[in-house]
């Protein structure tokens, strides 16, 4: 490690109900009811491994609204895939059935049932066939009631089980049988629950009135009877992937093997896909309740900065139950032209943009609650206007929405957006052809915000689900985010990975921050590339070296063309430096300046900071990371490759030859063009990989090789031999 001088002296060491539809001939069997718990085998999970190869925490990028492994299944289909994940629990189901029938075949043969269990078991099937047609239809009602059906047919099937002798259920095929058949209709019982909560998803409106019912109904309330039934969903197909863990995969013909690990795949798949429509739910719920004013900040990504990009306009929304009594849009240099006290803005920022800070560049700390406090806290200052949360949006969002709405005409300006030209038309209109006389260089998206409400609301079904698709989607790569000054409201984001908080966690760590100080929208003409060498030394030692690779393609900024990065590499709290190569050499700015007031986080921030002398990186701590930082400034044509080497803070212990685990969360800077991203863990010697996420990746026996795109954030991780110590 080369010598540290600090910025402000020596720094101290480094931490590491009932709605259960009854079909006319057949008695109810068991009632739908939140309040009565599922039967159940054991819901233990078979272990894979001795030790814990998942982080607590859920991995982010698992959350998918529909599994992509059943985009095949669909290929004939007129609709979206991804617009109905009931369907893809019916395929389960399914086949699930594959491996019932051929058990009950044999248990009839043998005369050990009366047949009403294969019978029951068909009927239900005949059932479940009906509900998909219903469904394929968007007949939701009439999925419903097929699906009540086919669980009162499972239900009977396992109530003749019950009436087997002692001998019988004995058989293995028998047991086998019976929990495969419990699987079913927890499955089920689970899909009639979510198709209950689709026929409230897709009665909900957004629009220029703010979030209403197609059918005139409360909104809250439906929104509160929706999210109980997609929870109550996920209970019942915990049940059944409870199920299917615990049966004996041996007892069931090796023919039909294959299906069984199918459906325990797809089951274990479809609890996240549950989960995000909750989360999607819930949110809407927290918009739809009580008086809320929420901060919108529109974040061009075409300036990078910590959160999604430079903020140039902003928006007051204000909600009494879910009705919108004001949306107001404008140039955020309105209330940025009203703050009376000069704040010394952050550091780099004074290199070339502003030596005074105002909500415009609020956005400094990757950490978005950190920096969505600070422009609600500018906000106050320059309107007095106190909010209930903040919202960010990237443009991202917007073109994804058009994709479903179609074009949109405004007529004022002769002009028609669409996903394709909405980035540029919109920087043309906001940015050249304004008219300077009137001032309002945002008055093109103030403009534009009501009739994308009004084509919101006038989508059909199919499009409704592929639009809460798009705010899946859209929150889970952070072109959303949210930010709530409600403790509770916030936990919920927080859970849901839509805080853009920065995680906290064991093991690895990466975020690769760019922020553009150049004050041209150069970064969508620039690609960037990382990879990572992990070498896990015979000591226990953790060595990676980090390569990052930027090229600027000529784009159409003209009159600042030069793309200006403070790179901030976020990793593990006390991680020491070895060396880096491939930066500018430019000085430190510190977030002082004369006559202006010192914000407090940006001075705490400035007094962990050291320089290292050799490299003149930057090294400082902040949100319980150890960040380096460092300046790479690009004209158009001009690349660069930069390298980063540093040990991580613990060691392996090898004293026990006992498998060792290494994981790293890699975290996604919101608005950032996707990154190719690789990683190679090397192993220490003797030791050999044993396991790693994601699968699939050509490994060596003493290596584990990753390649992704990064739009999302990704958990990596892999479990090896520690090959009895070192050499």
């Amino acid at each position: 490690m080369s010598d540290m001088v600090s910025v402000y002296g020596t720094r101290p060491n480094p931490r590491d109900d009932d709605f259960f539809l009854e079909t006319p001939k057949q008695p109810k069997k068991r009632k739908i009811s939140q309040n009565i718990p599922s039967e159940s085998f054991n819901n233990d999970f078979v272990e894979r491994t001795s030790i814990e190869i998942l982080p607590s925490a859920q991995d982010p990028s698992g959350i998918n609204f529909f599994p992509q492994a059943l985009e095949n299944n669909f290929s004939r289909r007129s609709f979206s895939a991804k617009s109905l994940p009931p369907l893809a629990i019916f395929l389960g189901i399914a086949v699930l059935l594959l491996s019932i029938f051929p058990l009950l075949q044999g248990l009839e043969n043998g005369r050990k049932t009366s047949g009403a269990v294969l019978g029951s078991a068909i009927d239900a099937y005949g059932s479940l066939k009906a509900a998909e047609e219903a469904m394929l239809a968007y007949d939701l009602a009439g999925a419903n009631i097929n699906l009540a059906s086919a669980y009162q047919n499972f239900d009977a099937a396992l109530t003749e089980f019950e009436n087997l002798s002692f001998a019988a259920e004995l058989i293995p095929q028998a047991t086998t049988g019976k929990k495969l058949l419990y699987a079913a209709r927890e499955a089920t019982l689970a899909m009639q629950y979510a198709t209950l909560g689709l026929e409230g998803l897709v009665s909900l409106r957004f629009g220029t009135t703010g979030i209403a019912v197609s059918s005139g109904a409360d909104a809250p309330q439906t929104l509160r009877q929706s999210l109980e039934n997609f929870q109550n969903a996920s209970r019942y197909m915990q049940s059944a992937e409870s199920a299917l863990a615990d049966l004996e995969i041996n007892s069931v013909p090796a023919e039909y093997r294959e299906s069984i690990a199918q459906a325990r795949d797809l089951t274990s798949r479809l609890r996240p896909s549950l989960k995000i429509l909750d989360g999607v739910l819930n949110a809407l719920l927290d918009f739809s309740t009580g008086e809320k004013t929420y901060l919108i900040l529109f974040q061009n990504n075409r300036e990078l900065r910590a959160t999604g990009g430079f903020i140039g306009t902003y928006g007051i929304l204000r909600l009494n139950s879910g009705k919108m009594e004001e949306l107001k849009i404008e140039s955020i240099y309105n209330p940025d032209g009203q703050l009376k006290e000069l704040i010394a803005a952050p550091g780099p920022l004074q290199r070339n943009l502003s030596k005074t800070w105002a909500m415009r560049d609020s956005n400094w700390f990757f950490d978005y609650p950190s920096s969505a406090k600070k422009a609600a806290q500018f906000l106050e200052k320059e309107t007095g206007i106190k909010v209930d949360g903040v919202l960010a949006f990237t443009p991202e969002l917007f073109t994804r929405l058009l994709s479903i709405t179609g074009p949109i005409y405004l007529p004022e300006y002769r002009q028609e957006l669409n996903e394709q030209n909405f980035m540029d038309v919109v920087w043309y209109q906001t940015s050249v052809a304004y008219d300077r006389k009137l001032n309002q260089p945002k008055k093109f998206l103030a403009d534009f915000a009501p009739l994308m409400l009004e084509k919101i609301s006038q989508l059909n079904q199919d499009q409704w689900l592929d639009f809460m698709n798009v705010l899946a989607t859209s929150l889970k790569q952070k072109d959303i985010m949210v930010f709530s000054f409600h403790p509770e409201s916030q936990n919920f984001y927080e859970e849901h990975n839509w805080a853009g908080s920065v995680k906290e966690g064991e093991g690895d760590y990466l975020a690769i921050i760019n922020t553009n100080v150049g004050a041209g929208k150069t970064d969508q003409d620039i690609k960037q590339k990382a990879d990572l060498k992990t070498r896990i030394l015979p000591d226990g030692t953790v060595l990676n070296t980090l390569t990052l690779f930027r090229e600027h393609n000529p784009g159409k900024e003209k009159e600042f063309p030069t793309n200006v990065d403070f790179i901030r590499i976020f990793v593990p709290e006390g991680s020491r430096l070895i060396s880096a190569s491939g930066f500018d050499n430019v000085q430190f700015y510190p977030s002082t300046y004369p006559g202006a007031v010192t914000d407090a986080e940006l001075k705490a921030i400035d007094e962990k900071t050291q320089i290292d002398a050799l490299t003149n990186t930057l090294i400082t701590e902040e949100n319980g990371k150890t960040v380096f930082a460092n300046w790479a400034a690009l004209a158009p044509n001009e690349s660069r490759e930069m390298k980063l080497q540093y040990v991580l803070p613990e060691r392996y212990d090898f004293s026990a030859d006992s498998p060792k685990k290494y994981t790293l969360f890699l975290q996604k800077q919101p608005g950032a063009p996707k990154i190719e991203f690789s990683q190679t863990v090397f192993m220490p010697a003797r030791a050999e990989s044993l396991w790693q996420y994601p699968e699939g990746e050509n490994s060596l026996a003493q290596t584990a090789n990753f390649n992704l795109v990064l739009d999302a954030d990704r958990f990596l991780g892999t479990v090896f031999s520690s090959g009895s110590g070192t050499k």
